[in-house]
């Protein structure tokens, strides 16, 4: 995700260092990285290892207005008002995940493999997690789905992206598929496929091919101003079981509209500029930021020759300096 700063006054920050670091807020264990591109005016932050920063999505900054994050559910507390219809695959909210240690529950096939964990988290929703889904029908087709409650965007004000993770292991193209729905009814009575997957086709008992956990976005702005529904769905033969489809951290984010005062709202996360009209930009929002993730923070009003200018990134409980970069 890139983000658009505009460089402006502000006051110097209080910042804490080590052992300076108030008791009631302890330090952060985390390694970043910083890169800057003269060129296109981009800060990078990497994070590299450690603890992962809570509350750390990026959302609108200087010179914007509106966006942030609209949705947000990675099933950690309970479904989340979601709910499961259609055939019986044993959807299900979990957390009891075995990775490659399954033994597959027909026809003693080898190669059953499931998530290690959950991708955001403890818990996630799959079909029977811990084991292998049940069989489908001896013919035909019959779904079964998990299904959003009602996922309100009346206040959205820019492009709007939906962001989820899916993890699955099926029998492929013959016998097993799964696929995600979206549509503005409860209904689904003409819904958009936006995501149709599964495993290579041919699987048989010497074994199939696993999927592990990976992110899949799709541009839902055509829906702005009204209501969203979101379903996932699995359907299979009645031949060879496997592990089946799994769902994570979903969320949907709007980019926001343009020309607002340029304010931020503090949050976890803020990266601090001095020597160039020095400006703050906070990372807002409920994502958490894990090992392996990048922020890319892009600036306006930094001539691509510019010299004496230091970035700082602070964790704002206790004001803990996390990393710096001077250009």
């Amino acid at each position: 995700m890139v983000l658009v700063v505009i460089c402006v006054a502000i006051a110097a920050p209080i910042v804490y260092y080590g052992s300076d670091i108030p008791e009631s807020e302890p330090p952060l264990n985390v390694m970043l990285k910083l890169s800057y591109d003269k060129s296109t005016s981009k800060l990078k932050i990497s994070h590299l290892s450690g603890a992962y920063i809570e509350n750390a999505l990026t959302s609108s900054g200087g010179g914007s207005s509106g966006g942030g994050l609209l949705y947000s559910e990675d099933f950690e507390s309970d479904m989340g008002g979601w709910t499961i219809s259609g055939r019986d695959y044993e959807w299900e909210r979990g957390n009891n995940f075995l990775g490659d240690t399954l033994s597959c529950c027909y026809g003693g096939c080898p190669d059953c493999t499931e998530p290690n964990s959950a991708y955001s988290g403890s818990y996630a929703l799959g079909t029977n997690i811990g084991g292998c889904h049940p069989n489908g029908p001896t013919t035909g087709e019959e779904w079964g789905y998990v299904s959003s409650p009602v996922i309100d965007l009346s206040a959205a004000s820019g492009q709007l992206t939906l962001t989820y993770w899916i993890a699955y292991q099926l029998e492929g193209s013959c016998c097993d598929t799964g696929k995600v729905q979206i549509d503005d009814n409860s209904g689904f009575s003409n819904p958009t496929n936006i995501l149709s997957f599964t495993s290579s086709s041919g699987c048989n008992a010497a074994g199939c091919d696993y999927h592990d956990w990976q992110e899949y976005t799709y541009d839902i702005t055509s829906y702005s101003g009204g209501n969203l529904y979101m379903r996932v769905g699995m359907e299979a033969d009645g031949g060879w079981e496997w592990t089946g489809v799994y769902l994570d951290y979903i969320q949907i984010e709007d980019a926001g509209g343009g020309g607002g005062d340029g304010s931020v709202d503090y949050n976890d996360l803020i990266v601090k500029v001095s020597g160039c009209s020095p400006t703050d930009y906070t990372i807002t929002g409920s994502q958490d930021f894990y090992p392996g993730e990048e922020i890319t923070v892009q600036y306006s009003g930094i001539d691509s020759d510019a010299t004496g200018i230091t970035f700082s990134v602070i964790y704002k409980p206790g004001e803990q300096l996390l990393k710096t970069l001077s250009i």
